[in-house]
């Protein structure tokens, strides 16, 4: 019997290689790259955030209208699955306040160790440096005229391989210094399948705003809009509340990441975005609060009060954008300057010009159309034997291990229907 080709040793391509290979598939599995599972050592900051601890319909709400395509891969390998199976090759795993699973070790580096000693004690045979340029299939017409077409053949750098059938699992376009240059979305292409656009995203987004720079390293919880500034009246997009990081480039941080996947492909089409940043978003009634403050203290300089509520680093930036002199007393702050203030505080708008782009976001939005994928098996309905997963696909979820456990995921049910 011809081997099984799994392209791409990532999360879905590791799963696929190790559950194909259990069945008693002949499993080669080709990684581009010098090792096996390198974006999973980039992912969490090097802790490796696996999946999450919400419940399996919380979970598929996460990804959009896109996550019900899911429920079949949820239902076969879900976060339990994923935390049984690597607690059987000794990497225990924890769950932090947030839902968010890690290895206990923090190390991602003892997930890949794991998964790379437990596809190669099954026997599945690793080519690292071997890259799938393209995919070569057979056809046929039936007497009732209709086409059918099958796979052939893998070709790869060091030469054609006859395949029972190919999992392609080369991820998407973000992390192109990892290896994920699109070659999925090539392929898929090159057979028939429709690509919808891709944009990278759960990336930092730029702003030309001094007042980040100024605010660089600030880091702090805060509620986060997005508006389409282009629109009439300007459209909010999205809405996310978590934690935010000032930086040179602009904003960063969870919150901000979630955001940039909610507004994709904006700002990448034209469409000038603004986001709207409420610093203190346990606070209702500022200016009420301000006035207060100024009358019960008037001689404490507005500076100081400013420290009282957020950072010390943000003071003086803030109180620059409202013009107002950092040693003012509060007794001498106008109704407009206290008004200006305040909405400083709960509406500090930055124009976004950017993200990072695809050399530092984590997912790719966009891929390989669900319409054309059995969710059930992960197999093409246009070519047989040809199975899509990870991030290849037109899925993409929020931070917080939404992600990789759809690749873990996706991954273990093309494996088990090769």
């Amino acid at each position: 019997m011809n081997p099984v080709i799994v392209a791409g040793a990532g999360a879905a391509g590791l799963m696929a290689a190790g559950q194909a290979r259990e069945r008693g598939r002949k499993v080669i599995l080709l990684e581009k790259n010098p090792r096996p599972g390198c974006k999973i050592l980039a992912s969490g900051g090097g802790r490796c955030n696996l999946t999450n601890t919400c419940d399996r319909l919380e979970f598929i709400s996460a990804f959009g209208r896109n996550g019900r395509f899911l429920h079949p891969a949820f239902a076969r390998f879900f976060s339990g699955d994923l935390r049984e199976l690597l607690q059987r090759l000794d990497v225990p795993t924890q769950a932090d306040d947030e839902g968010r699973v890690f290895p206990s070790s923090g190390k991602a580096a003892d997930v890949v160790a794991a998964l790379e000693k437990w596809i190669e004690r099954l026997g599945v045979e690793i080519r690292a440096g071997a890259a799938l340029l393209d995919v070569l299939v057979g056809s046929a017409q039936s007497s009732q005229g209709k086409m059918s077409r099958w796979i052939t053949t893998a070709r790869t750098q060091s030469g054609d391989i006859p395949a029972a059938a190919i999992v392609v699992c080369t991820g998407g376009i973000t992390y192109p210094q990892l290896g994920a240059t699109g070659d999925a979305h090539a392929i898929a292409c090159r057979l028939g399948h429709t690509i919808i656009p891709c944009h990278p995203c759960l990336a930092g987004l730029h702003s030309p705003d001094p007042v980040c720079i100024n605010m660089q390293g600030v880091s702090l919880a805060a509620r986060v809009e997005a508006h389409d500034v282009m629109s009439h009246p300007p459209r909010r997009m999205a809405r996310r509340q978590g934690g935010i990081i000032f930086t040179h480039f602009g904003v960063s941080g969870p919150a901000i990441l979630d955001i940039s996947r909610d507004i994709a492909p904006a700002p990448y089409d034209g469409r000038r975005v603004e986001i709207v940043i409420d610093l203190l978003p346990g606070e209702s009634g500022m200016p009420t609060r301000l006035l207060n403050d100024c009358q019960s203290a008037p001689r404490k300089l507005i500076i100081n009060h400013i420290r009282e509520l957020l950072p010390d680093k943000m003071a003086a930036p803030l109180l620059e954008r409202c013009a107002i002199r950092p040693d003012k007393p509060l007794g001498q702050i106008t109704r407009r300057e206290r008004n200006l203030v305040a909405t400083t505080l709960k509406a500090l708008r930055l124009t976004i010009t950017g993200s990072e782009g695809a050399e530092r976001a984590m997912i790719t939005k966009g891929g390989v159309s669900l319409r054309e994928i059995d969710p059930g098996t992960m197999q093409s309905r246009l070519v047989r034997g040809l199975f899509f997963a990870g991030e290849a696909l037109d899925i993409d979820g929020p931070t917080g291990g939404y992600n990789l456990q759809a690749a873990f995921s996706t991954g273990w049910l093309a494996g088990n229907n090769v």
